[in-house]
């Protein structure tokens, strides 16, 4: 009856092993473990090697589990029969009592002890998995025989990349526990979505290109740079749809000063469509050594310029240098509306407003090409239209664009209850 007992603490004890063996190796921390692994942790590198063949270690783990947990049943059965004198009852009270004892101290705790120490519990039981793995050699490749016919039969497409959205999630579950600060965050979504970004998308439109005639003299070109505070100005003859070249006033400041031709330091143009990735541009950038690249439409005239400035802001967000005035694009007034510059990007107006696009196809860049899209004309001072669950007012307009407007939430009116 003492051998009996000392099995079932034995056989609970090992339970309990495989158990929580499986829940740590399916929730530690990988990121953390493959870096502990690179400085040259060897439980690190034992656990990282168990787990790039998952399929072995799960085999490994089952048998073990249903071995001790068979056996812990059979000696509990035998033991409640001998305790109860050969009762009818024995083996259904040895049932109970073992499936209770199975699930707190086999399943449940050790699991949870596991799931909270996850990094420390897998390194501390790699070298017995690795033993185990080796001693039931034979029945992992049986299984993984079987394995690979249930792959032909259900035809497994295999594992599949992680995805750009499971990274942001990733990302996202990090900032909620702390992991990275809020900023990293941002940081990281922007590298990621950096990839997708096209010219059109961050380009100056040509209405705002700050540029010179060629055929302008020395004072002229001064007066430019002096004025616009750019120091780079693309150059055109006749048009701005004929820009022939861009130049750096560093370069116009030694010509003027060595008495060389203006002309002479004009480079000649990068040139880009509004559907270039960005990455690309910036690939063409360091190719050509320069800062700043002309976009192009459909009919070949220009409309607009991107520069380096605008790619890395893309990335880090604004950077405002020495020339540049702070200018917030959202000011919030104490009633909970706010007024929006018209340049602000629409894609960040509606993620901001909480706002669900029906059709994002041919959709404006900027508030100010929606207001004209949605009031289907020029817009005027005083405009005003409600979309979804907001009202929308133009407050303030120059030319022919929209500098300004005034955004407030709409509250929903309450259903009536019939």
């Amino acid at each position: 009856m003492v051998v009996k007992i000392i099995i079932i603490i034995f056989c609970l004890i090992g339970s309990a092993f495989f158990s929580g063996s499986e829940t740590a190796f399916s929730t530690f921390n990988r990121i953390r473990m493959k870096k502990l692994a690179q400085e040259g942790n060897k439980k690190a590198q034992r656990v990282m090697a168990i787990s790039e063949n998952y399929d072995k270690f799960i085999t490994t783990v089952l048998i073990g589990n249903n071995i001790v947990n068979i056996l812990l049943s059979s000696m509990a059965t035998l033991l409640f029969v001998y305790w109860m004198k050969g009762s009818n009852y024995a083996a259904a009270v040895s049932t109970a009592v073992t499936t209770v004892v199975v699930l707190i101290f086999g399943e449940i705790s050790p699991k949870t002890i596991a799931k909270d120490h996850a990094d420390g519990y897998a390194m501390g039981v790699a070298a017995i998995i690795r033993f185990l793995e080796i001693i039931l050699m034979p029945f992992n490749f049986i299984f993984g025989l079987w394995k690979k016919l249930l792959n032909v039969i259900f035809k497994s497409k295999g594992e599949q990349a992680i995805t750009d959205e499971e990274i942001m999630t990733i990302v996202e579950e990090a900032e909620e526990d702390g992991g990275i600060e809020p900023e990293e965050g941002e940081l990281i979504r922007s590298a990621i979505e950096f990839k997708d970004i096209t010219v059109g998308e961050i380009l100056t439109p040509r209405v705002d290109i700050c540029a010179v005639e060629y055929t302008a003299d020395e004072d002229e070109f001064e007066e430019k740079f002096a004025t616009s505070s750019f120091s780079r100005l693309p150059v055109y003859k006749e048009s701005i749809d004929e820009i022939v070249g861009v130049i750096h006033e560093k370069d116009f400041h030694a010509a003027r000063r060595n008495g060389k031709s203006i002309k002479s330091v004009i480079n000649k143009p990068v040139y880009a469509s509004e559907h270039t990735k960005i990455t690309d541009v910036l690939k063409t950038f360091k190719e050509e050594q320069t800062h700043l690249a002309i976009v192009i439409d459909e009919f070949g005239g220009t409309m607009g310029i991107v520069t380096m400035e605008d790619i890395i802001e893309e990335l880090i967000g604004d950077v405002l240098d020495e020339h540049d005035e702070a200018h917030d694009e959202y000011r919030e007034s104490d009633d909970g509306s706010c007024y929006i510059d018209g340049s602000a990007d629409l894609d960040d107006f509606f993620e901001r407003f909480e706002i669900e696009v029906d059709d994002d196809e041919n959709q404006p860049q900027t508030i100010n090409g929606w207001v004209m899209k949605m009031l289907e004309k020029l817009p005027e001072l005083g405009d005003s239209f409600t979309y979804k669950n907001i009202n929308v007012e133009v407050t303030k307009i120059s030319e022919k664009r929209v500098e300004e407007v005034h955004v407030t939430v709409v509250e929903p009116e309450p259903v009536e209850e019939e």
